[in-house]
């Protein structure tokens, strides 16, 4: 008779049961929701943390004129407008065109590939708001380069900024 009635109140999830009808459910996508959470932050973190431990990084330093551009952002780069947003990104045109050793990657892809421009990324505020100021300018940039990893690398090369020395217009 107990048992009868334990799976009863299972089936119908009386008397405040978690594992009613669409209880199972619900807790089965919560786990899942978690799982996948953990799993997409972990790959960054992973992928961080092997471009760290690949190479220490080397600091170089690039002249050109900086520049900005409006760019679509993920996830399909201007294929659906109304979904995406618009981001800017800063660019440096070099003086003078490199090679992926000049520039100190990690793994060449070619070694006769020549980079006459650069995608520039910072950390924090103040060198963000720097680059803003400095756009038109010649500048001498000191930063360690990298390929392209996250969604919003639209150029090959990424330079990660240390400093911004400012030049003329």
């Amino acid at each position: 008779m107990l048992r009868s009635q334990a799976d009863r109140t299972m089936q119908s999830g009386e008397n405040g049961s978690l594992l009613g009808t669409g209880a199972p459910l619900r807790w089965l996508t919560i786990i899942c929701t978690a799982v996948c959470m953990f799993d997409a932050s972990s790959s960054v973190i992973l992928a961080q943390e092997s471009r760290s431990k690949s190479a220490p990084e080397q600091v170089i330093s690039l002249r050109g004129k900086l520049t900005s551009r409006k760019t679509w952002g993920p996830p399909n780069q201007g294929q659906t407008p109304k979904k995406e947003i618009r981001f800017t990104i800063f660019t440096l045109k070099l003086t003078e065109a490199m090679t992926s050793k000049q520039l100190a990657l990690s793994k060449p892809e070619r070694d006769d590939k020549k980079y006459s421009e650069v995608q520039l990324r910072c950390w924090d505020v103040q060198c963000e708001a720097r680059l803003k100021e400095s756009v038109g300018r010649e500048v001498a940039i000191n930063g360690s380069a990298d390929y392209a990893v996250y969604p919003t690398d639209v150029l090959p090369v990424i330079i990660d900024v240390h400093s911004i020395d400012r030049g003329r217009r």
